[in-house]
């Protein structure tokens, strides 16, 4: 009986081996192909909240640029179209290429809080707007789209509004920078 045994034993030569390095190669390629999945999940993840900090960086300085155009007495700094180097232009004056870097640097455009004195946000590049004065709007003036919710709330003295187009940019915390929202917006305030 013993003989039997012994002889099976002998006639293996390794089966198990095989058969558990097999099992081991396949449980390796499914860890390693989690492992990409897992880390790819992270990046989009990194990357979504970047793009939303960046979008959430541009909707600070469009009510930034709001907080000054309602602390506006009149549109005499937006007739240097943009020369005089304060961030606000006269029709027509704004940068014809807002994606370039150049129409965000120096004094071509204004810095989160630097008019207003809000307070910087914490860990980021201050995002930056320009205004353009687009001329005034008279309550009259349907066809103008700036004309559209002048009287919401409102039955008289709405009179003649002062129009303004914002754009502005916020940057994400991606370290090189490439997270970038610009957004635009019009806004009408009587002086």
């Amino acid at each position: 009986m013993n003989r039997h045994r012994t002889a099976d034993l002998h006639r293996q030569h390794g089966a198990a081996l095989i058969v558990a390095l097999l099992i081991l190669l396949v449980l390796t390629v499914l860890g390693v192909t989690s492992l990409q999945t897992s880390s790819l999940d992270e990046k989009m993840a990194g990357n979504a909240w970047d793009q939303n900090t960046a979008f959430q960086s541009a909707e600070a300085a469009l009510r930034d640029a709001e907080g000054q155009i309602n602390n506006l007495t009149s549109t005499v700094a937006f007739l240097g179209n943009g020369t005089s180097g304060n961030g606000l232009y006269a029709t027509g004056g704004v940068p014809s290429n807002v994606f370039a870097s150049t129409a965000w640097a120096g004094t071509n455009s204004l810095v989160y809080g630097a008019s207003t004195g809000s307070l910087a946000l914490s860990g980021l590049v201050q995002p930056r707007y320009l205004i353009e004065s687009r001329g005034t709007v008279s309550q009259n003036t349907i066809a103008d789209p700036m004309n559209a919710g002048l009287t919401y709330g409102k039955t008289t003295g709405v009179g003649v509004v002062n129009a303004f187009r914002v754009i502005a940019r916020g940057a994400g915390r991606n370290a090189a920078g490439s997270t970038q929202v610009i957004l635009e917006e019009y806004y009408g305030k009587t002086l």
